[in-house]
C-alpha cells in the first residue's frame, strides 16, 4: 500500500445549508455563533461575500501579505526541477468550490464540490467520487469554510486552553457531517476547529492564526497552521466576490490519457516463494521503449519505479516528493512523468509517477526481480482483466468494453475515495466500512489493532510487515479467525495480523492475496467495481 504525501478531499450527497434559525442549538452556543458572525461581518447566505478567489502559500516560501518583495538572495535555493514553491488556488462560490494544488509550477490534485458531488483528481487528473466518512469528514469542514452554521445543530463544551488563548467551544453536527470543535476567542474570532474530536485515529486540527479583511470589518481567514506542524501558510491574494463560472468548479480533464489498441492479453507471473507469504502478480510493461517486470497493486495510489529501471527507461525527473506505505515511514522519493507506458497493444501517455530506492534488503532483493509497482493510475480509466487460471492480463476500452460477469462471480461496488478500491467486511458481529482490496498485499488480511481486544482468533505467529517504507519498527500479532464474510464471500479460516490504528483508521484495514487468488479479477473503475471471479484456486 502507497500513499502520497498531500491532502485530497470527498463525497456523494445533495447538501442544502441556509440561512435558517438554528436547529438544536443550546442559548450559550447560538449566542457564540451569533458572535462570530458579528466579528466576522458576513454568513453564508447573506450576500455580503457570494464569491471569492484565494492563493494560499507556504509563508517562508513567500512575502508578507502586502508588502514589498524582499531580495530574491534571501529565499534563493537551487533546484533542478525548478521553483519549490508550491501554492493552493481557491474559487468558492457559497458551499460551491474548488482547490487545486501546484508545486514546480505543474498540478498536483484537485478538489471541489459542485454542488450534487465531491470530488477529488489526482496529479494525472483523474478523478474520483468520495463517499462514506471521509465524505462526511469534507463535508462539515465545507460547512465551516463557507460560514454556513444556519442549519447545523451545536452545544456548548467545556472551555479550552488553544495556541495560549483561553477558548469557548462549541461542538456543531452537519447532517450527515461529522462532529467538529469549534475553538472561539473572546471577541468571536474562530481560532481553529478539531474534526472528529473525539476520534484520536481521525481528528484533525486546524489553526486559524490571523484574519484580513476584504471591506471594513468584513473578515476572512489570512493565515493558517494544520495539526501540530509549525509551518505557517498565507493567503497572498483574495479576490472577494469575484465573477466565478459553473466550468471553474468542474473536476480537470485527465492529464494522463490511454490509447488503446484491439484488445489481445499478455502473461503475467505469480510468485510463489518462501520470501512471500501467500504470492504476487507480476506483469511486463513498456515504458519509453523499454520492458520490466511490475508488480499488480491495487493497494498502491499510483506508479512506483525502481532507480535502476528509471534511469534505464530514461523517465523525466519532474520534482520532489514523497509516500508512505504500510508502516508510515515517510520516503523520499522522486517524481518523474513517464512519455508512454505500453501493455498488450494499449498505451497510456504522459503519466505522473515515483521513482524510489528500495528501503530495506527485502526491498532491495524485491527490485532485483521487480522494476517497480503499477497502482491506481494505471486502472483508473482502463478496463484491467487479470486471469490468474489462465496467468494471463488484458487491458480494455472501458468506453467499448465492459466487464464479462459468469456465473457464480461477485460485481464489488467499491468506494475509491482514497484512489483505492474499499468495500465493507464483517467479522463476527462487527462491520468495517472501509477495508482495501490489495493485490500487492502479501500479509493476509491486516486489521486495526482496535480489533484485537474486541476478537478472539487462534494465535498464528508475530510478523514484521515489511514493506516500500521499510520494515515494521515491532512485529505484528497476527491470528486466524473462523470466518470474515466479504459481501456475500464467507471466506473460512482467514489469518489476520493487527496494524496500528494510524495506518488505516478503526474501521478499515487490507485483504490480502490469500483471499483475492481464489478469484480472478476484473478492475472496472469507470464505474466503481471490482469483479471477482472464483477460479477454482
Amino acid at each position: 500500500m502507497i500513499a502520497r504525501g498531500y491532502r485530497t478531499i470527498v463525497l456523494l450527497v445533495v447538501i442544502l445549508v441556509s440561512a435558517l434559525p438554528l436547529a438544536g442549538v443550546t442559548d450559550d452556543a447560538a449566542a457564540l455563533l451569533a458572535r462570530h458572525k458579528a466579528f466576522m461581518g458576513w454568513a453564508n447566505g447573506d450576500r455580503t461575500l457570494t464569491s471569492f478567489r484565494e492563493t494560499i502559500v507556504l509563508a517562508d516560501a513567500t512575502p508578507a501579505i502586502d508588502a514589498t518583495p524582499p531580495a530574491a538572495a534571501s529565499h534563493a535555493s537551487v533546484e533542478p526541477f525548478g521553483s519549490r514553491r508550491g501554492r493552493t488556488e481557491i474559487v468558492r462560490r457559497g458551499l460551491l468550490y474548488r482547490e487545486s494544488a501546484f508545486g514546480y509550477d505543474r498540478p498536483l490534485g484537485d478538489a471541489g464540490f459542485t454542488g450534487r458531488l465531491f470530488w477529488r483528481s489526482n496529479e494525472n487528473g483523474f478523478t474520483v467520487t468520495v463517499r462514506a466518512h471521509a465524505a462526511s469528514t469534507e463535508l462539515t469542514r465545507d460547512v465551516i469554510e463557507a460560514e454556513a452554521f444556519g442549519d447545523t445543530a451545536a452545544a456548548l463544551q467545556a472551555p479550552v486552553t488553544f495556541d495560549g488563548v483561553k477558548a469557548s467551544v462549541v461542538r456543531i453536527t452537519p447532517p450527515g457531517g461529522v462532529p467538529a470543535d469549534l475553538y472561539l476567542g473572546d471577541d468571536g474570532a474562530l481560532l481553529g476547529y478539531a474534526l472528529s474530536p473525539d476520534d484520536p485515529a481521525e481528528r484533525e486540527l486546524i489553526h486559524d492564526v490571523s484574519y484580513g479583511e476584504f471591506a471594513p470589518n468584513k473578515r476572512y481567514v489570512n493565515a493558517l497552521r494544520y495539526g501540530s506542524s509549525a509551518r505557517l501558510y498565507r493567503v497572498v491574494n483574495f479576490q472577494a466576490n469575484a465573477a466565478i463560472a459553473d466550468a471553474d468548479l468542474h473536476p480537470p480533464a485527465p492529464r494522463a490519457t490511454w490509447t488503446f489498441g484491439e484488445p489481445s492479453t499478455v502473461p503475467i507471473t505469480i510468485r510463489r516463494e518462501a520470501e512471500v507469504v501467500s504470492g504476487a502478480v507480476y506483469v511486463d510493461a513498456t515504458l519509453n521503449g523499454h520492458t520490466g517486470r511490475f508488480l499488480i497493486d491495487s493497494g498502491s495510489y499510483g506508479i512506483l519505479l525502481s532507480d535502476r529501471f528509471a534511469r534505464i527507461a530514461s523517465v523525466k525527473d519532474v520534482g520532489r516528493s514523497s509516500f508512505t506505505g504500510l508502516n508510515r515511514n515517510v520516503v523520499n522519493a522522486t517524481e518523474v512523468q513517464i512519455a508512454t507506458l505500453a501493455i498488450g497493444g494499449n498505451t497510456l501517455h504522459d503519466v505522473i509517477a515515483q521513482r524510489a530506492a528500495p528501503q530495506s534488503d527485502r526491498d532491495e532483493r524485491e527490485q532485483s526481480v521487480s522494476d517497480g509497482i503499477l497502482g491506481f493510475d494505471v486502472l483508473a480509466t482502463a478496463l484491467v482483466d487479470v486471469d490468474l487460471a489462465k496467468a494471463k492480463l488484458t487491458v480494455l476500452d472501458p468506453q467499448q468494453n465492459e466487464p464479462v460477469t459468469k456465473e457464480g462471480a461477485n460485481a464489488f461496488p467499491v468506494d475509491l475515495s482514497d484512489f483505492l478500491p474499499a468495500v465493507p467486511i464483517k467479522l463476527q458481529n462487527e462491520t468495517l466500512s472501509h477495508v482495501y482490496l490489495d493485490t500487492g498485499n502479501t500479509f493476509f488480511v491486516i486489521l486495526p489493532q482496535a480489533m484485537q481486544k474486541r476478537h478472539v482468533g487462534t494465535f498464528i505467529d508475530r510478523e514484521n510487515f515489511v514493506g516500500v517504507d521499510g520494515v515494521s519498527e515491532y512485529p505484528a500479532t497476527c491470528v486466524r479467525f473462523d470466518e470474515i464474510q466479504v459481501g456475500p464471500i464467507h471466506y473460512k479460516g482467514a489469518p489476520s495480523c493487527f496494524a496500528p490504528n494510524e495506518a488505516f483508521g478503526r474501521s478499515s484495514g487490507l485483504i490480502g492475496f490469500d483471499f483475492l487468488r481464489h478469484f480472478n479479477w476484473t478492475f472496472d473503475y469507470t464505474h466503481s467495481q471490482i469483479v471477482l471471479t472464483p477460479n477454482g484456486n
